[in-house]
């Protein structure tokens, strides 16, 4: 490749060359050949054609040449990738100095080859102020003037007609990243000088990728969301991506005639040619304003009356044939810097011996030492080889739209104006506190054709009610949680303490120590529901990350913290089932590591759906507008956590797995509801599902019936997870701390005693339903600290009539009947509630049964916890 195209450009020479240059041209956009810089690339090559025929109409030193050169052209594509390529092909021709690239964000690349290679290599449409580091970049040189003083302009543009408030769209690259930083410092020391009123203020900045369509217009749409709206816009843009964004801004209403749209020097001076629709993107530019540095006379118009010489043989490369019409029109304007970049490197090579040609140190003293008259103006340089600002004038331009020509025109309509002395005095990055002059040259043209200039709507903001949470309610919610969860922690060290304890180790300890970590787990979504964007500065993208984090992280709190506390809930519950109601007689005890499995299930599904909704659509903070002015400006508003609408579906399985977990779990209590509550917490499990049950229904439909007041919002959620976590830790830890805390021992000793009677007894006599009555009784007001009796009661004392002792023993021959057939607990209730005959004449056979039940099962239960103790105790 690199040998092709030095036989091309040695052609364009004319002679036999004994120097060559290497071009790195921006001839195509990633491939995409765009006319306009192709033009500009027959500019650069027309410098060399001049230089060879020693044609001083432009540079007048070039009719004093002692060499001949040759240009080696390569093309950058306007991306890094392709401008490394094009340097190595310029390296292995073995030029002496390289002419471009065009950007700033490929010069950075030959910048830093250039400084590791030794090779001086002279920027043309490059205006970064990084690349004015000499240290980074010691062989960069450019005839573009610094961005420096082009973002000072814009900042004092802004100034002269009064818009205190605008935003950055630019594309990310080191070019516009620069502008912006030095925006933002500008504005900064703005407000320090002066009232905040009445000084510009930066809002956001909303960056896109080079060359992306979709890009842009997320970048656009971002634009528009702003809760405050603003009517200026500075755009930095390239051409490739000028057509999508004007497109974006017209659909979304943000080029009307009260919006401002600034663009400092991206859009080339025909950024028609590569328009889908001419007119309609020609409409869309008509009304702009450029902040841009002019061509002083008479230089440009120099080149301006050279152009039409021009021929298609002297524009001749690898990459294009130049159309030989193209120098019958308008001379590309940025073609005189291009023009400018390949004198200055001719001038310089011209001065040097054939050795010095290969020291890049003497290439560089060579062209810091240069100062001619160029076709953009006066050329000189400053120690670090950037353009001397001096040799810069600043201008508004107005870009005009001609539709019968389908040009656009840049016309000058304000132009900044400081002494060269004064400029000249000043070392390059102190140029920004120098004030131009701005000098009224013609009336401005504003977008839409309108000739009144935009007021910006901003400048006097009308009373904006944003409905912050407050600050009191917050904090109460916040306190009563953290009490809470504190209450949560001590459960937690309570039951590790007593886990030996009778009472505590029948409710199994890991499981009780499960729903105070829950209830804690549960209780710490109150404090990121609390948040909102009060004092919290957004992005450059308008959104608020730390938000976007805390929607998410409520949400996983307060499902993680249900899962344990009422999976452990659900767990114990069908433990109690197994062992009362579907247990075998004589089986053995229900695991904790099966009840584990219990409690894992429900949560990695909830893992699972909420890992699936977060990657699908994630919650994000968002500020939403309840009402607006006439000019469309907020005047209420408020923000939520929101998502898109494919969210609904992710909400709707987990409200429906959760509602029917906890309609299981009610159903299981319902089902055990004989079973005691002293030691397998029944009716307190009950109590807290039931609990939980009925505070989500209700918090749901608050939710769904208030929308957008975030007090009620916040207080409903706050109230759904705050009373359901706090009752289920009273109920599940309270009695228990009660019966520990408050009962005799001597209740448990008491209890035990009866029970070694009742074996005792049943070895001496056969056994009775009355005797069995007897021991439910007494084990029964053991444990009551109200009715506790002194003395073992008999079965007169209980009133039992001998028809029920009769019943009783047919139920108690039926058990036994059961036991040898091992046969479920609940099977045997129903064959014995079928044998009682007459417990009260108006009972009915469902209250009978369930009198009996509920004796038998006491009994049970009891009788199972004594033995515990006693073995404890042996």
């Amino acid at each position: 490749m690199s040998r092709v195209a030095l036989l091309l450009s040695l052609a364009a020479g004319g002679e036999s060359a004994n120097v060559t240059i290497g071009f790195i041209h921006r001839i195509s956009s990633r491939g995409t050949p765009i006319p306009f810089w192709q033009r500009v690339t027959c500019a650069g090559l027309m410098a060399i054609k001049h230089a060879n025929e020693r044609d001083g109409s432009i540079v007048a030193e070039f009719a004093s040449l002692r060499k001949t050169y040759a240009a080696l052209s390569t093309d950058s594509q306007s991306v890094e990738a392709g401008t490394v390529a094009a340097y190595q092909t310029c390296k292995a021709g073995h030029v002496k100095g390289i002419v471009g690239p065009a950007r700033s964000a490929t010069n950075l690349q030959a910048g830093y080859l250039g400084g590791y290679d030794g090779l001086v290599n002279i920027g043309t449409w490059t205006s970064s102020p990084v690349l004015s580091d000499a240290t980074t970049f010691p062989y960069l040189a450019r005839v573009y003037h610094s961005d420096t003083v082009r973002a000072a302009r814009v900042v004092e543009t802004l100034q002269y007609f009064n818009w205190t408030r605008f935003a950055i769209i630019h594309v990310d690259d080191a070019w516009a990243n620069q502008i912006v930083k030095l925006v933002r410092g500008l504005v900064r020391n703005a407000e320090g000088n002066g009232g905040v009123d009445s000084r510009p203020i930066v809002m956001n900045t909303f960056s896109f990728e080079y060359d992306n369509e979709e890009s842009v217009r997320l970048a656009v749409q971002r634009l528009s969301q702003m809760i405050q709206p603003v009517y200026i816009f500075v755009a930095i843009v390239f051409d490739v991506d000028s057509e999508n964004m004007c497109d974006e801004a017209d659909k979304l209403g943000l080029l009307t005639p009260q919006h401002v749209w600034i663009d400092p020097d991206g859009i080339s001076t025909t950024p028609l040619e590569t328009a889908v629709n001419k007119q309609t993107f020609g409409e869309r530019l008509h009304g702009w304003l450029r902040v841009t540095t002019i061509f002083p006379q008479p230089y440009f118009s120099r080149y301006q009356a050279r152009w039409p010489t021009m021929t298609s043989a002297a524009c001749t490369n690898p990459y294009f044939t130049a159309n030989a019409s193209w120098f019958q029109h308008k001379e590309p304007d940025l073609g005189a810097y291009e023009y400018d970049a390949a004198a200055a490197m001719v001038l310089a090579l011209d001065s040097l011996t054939e050795a010095e040609e290969n020291d890049g140190d003497a290439v560089r003293a060579a062209v810091g030492a240069l100062d001619f008259s160029g076709a953009s103006g006066r050329i000189r340089f400053y120690s670090n080889l950037d353009r001397d600002l001096a040799t810069a004038e600043m201008a508004l331009m107005n870009m005009v739209f001609h539709p019968d020509r389908e040009e656009v025109e840049f016309r000058v309509v304000r132009i900044f104006r400081k002494s060269d002395a004064v400029i000249s005095e000043v070392a390059n990055e102190d140029i920004s506190n120098i004030t131009f002059d701005i000098i009224f040259v013609a009336p401005i043209v504003w977008l839409r054709n309108s000739s009144v200039q935009p007021v910006d709507l901003t400048t006097v903001i009308p009373y904006h009610d944003e409905l912050f949470l407050r600050s009191a309610l917050t904090a109460v919610c916040i306190a009563l949680a953290a009490v809470s969860g504190a209450l949560a922690l001590l459960c937690i060290g309570w039951t590790y303490l007593h886990r030996d304890h009778p009472v505590v180790k029948s409710a199994q300890p890991p499981f009780l120590m499960l729903i105070a970590g829950g209830v804690f787990v549960t209780l710490l979504a109150v404090y990121p529901l609390s948040l909102d964007h009060r004092d919290v500065t957004p992005d450059e993208n308008g959104r608020y990350p730390s938000l976007d984090g805390a929607c998410a992280s409520a949400m996983w709190f307060y499902l993680l913290g249900f899962d344990i506390t009422y999976g452990s809930l659900w767990a114990k519950l069908w433990r109690v089932k197994k062992i009362f109601l579907d247990r075998k007689i004589g089986q053995g005890p229900v695991t904790t590591q099966r009840m584990f499995v219990y409690v894992l299930s429900p949560m990695l599904l909830d893992i699972l759906l909420m890992v699936l909704l977060h990657v699908d659509s994630p919650f994000v903070y968002v500020v939403s507008i309840l009402e607006r002015d006439e000019y469309g400006r907020p005047t209420q508003s408020y923000g939520q956590c929101t998502a898109d609408e494919r969210v609904w579906t992710y909400i709707a399985l987990l409200i429906a797995f959760h509602g029917m977990l906890l309609l299981v779990a009610n159903s299981l209590v319902y089902q055990l509801r004989h079973v005691p509550s002293e030691y397998n917490e029944g009716k307190y499990v009950g109590i807290s599902l039931a609990n939980n049950l009925q505070t989500s229904l209700v918090a749901l439909m608050l939710l769904f019936l208030v929308t957008d007041n975030p007090q009620v919002i916040f207080s409903v959620k706050f109230f759904e997870v705050y009373w359901s976590a706090t009752l289920t830790l009273l109920m599940m830890f309270l009695p228990k701390i009660l019966i520990v805390h408050i009962n005799d021992e001597s209740d448990l000793t008491a209890a035990s005693e009866v029970m070694r009677e009742a074996k005792k007894g049943r070895a001496e006599q056969p056994k009775t339903m009355k005797s069995t009555f007897e021991s439910i009784f007494t084990l029964r007001s053991s444990f009551n600290a109200s009715a506790r009796p002194s003395v073992v009661p008999h079965a007169g004392d209980l009133n039992i009539p001998a028809t029920k002792v009769e019943q009783a023993q047919a139920i108690a021959r039926e058990l036994m009947t059961c036991v040898n057939r091992q046969a479920t607990v609940s099977e045997w209730l129903s064959t014995a509630a079928l044998k009682v005959e007459t417990m009260s004449n108006d009972a009915e056979m469902s209250e009978k049964a369930d009198t009996v039940a509920h004796l038998i099962v006491q009994g049970e239960h009891l009788r199972f916890l004594l033995k515990k103790a006693a073995r404890r105790g042996a």
